[in-house]
């Protein structure tokens, strides 16, 4: 099958206009070589001393604390039988015990332990209709 004129004509079109493409492109890049680019200007002298990179660090801290819970369970408290013979009363009045006096000093309280917040009240359900 031969060409038609209108083929041929489309090839040699093609064909010019990517030589005239390579041909400017030669040229510009001519000039960026040469130094004389008209975008940048006159070449520029070379930089003299390079900056020296910074280099940035930073150090994590990270802190965990940890808190227990002591939980102490009171001492006994001995307490003396009611004598005989003296009745209700007796037997009442020896059955409440005074606090235990220690002349070691006291121990401090742990500190109270924030609770965690309430948690968020769940979405409502989105409406629809039926048809």
């Amino acid at each position: 099958m031969r060409a038609t004129p209108s083929r041929r004509w489309a090839a040699t079109t093609y064909v010019t206009a990517c030589a005239a493409f390579a041909g400017a492109l030669g040229v510009l890049a001519a000039q960026v070589q040469a130094g004389n680019d008209p975008v940048i200007g006159a070449s520029a002298a070379p930089p003299t001393a390079t900056r020296p990179k910074i280099v940035v660090t930073r150090k994590i801290v990270r802190t965990t604390v940890v808190t227990t819970r002591v939980i102490r369970k009171p001492k006994p408290v001995a307490v003396a039988p009611a004598p005989a013979g003296q009745g209700y009363v007796a037997a009442a009045q020896s059955t409440v015990a005074a606090p235990a006096v220690s002349s070691a000093p006291a121990a401090a309280a742990p500190a109270p332990v924030a609770s965690a917040p309430a948690p968020a009240p769940a979405p409502a359900a989105p409406v629809t209709r039926a048809s």
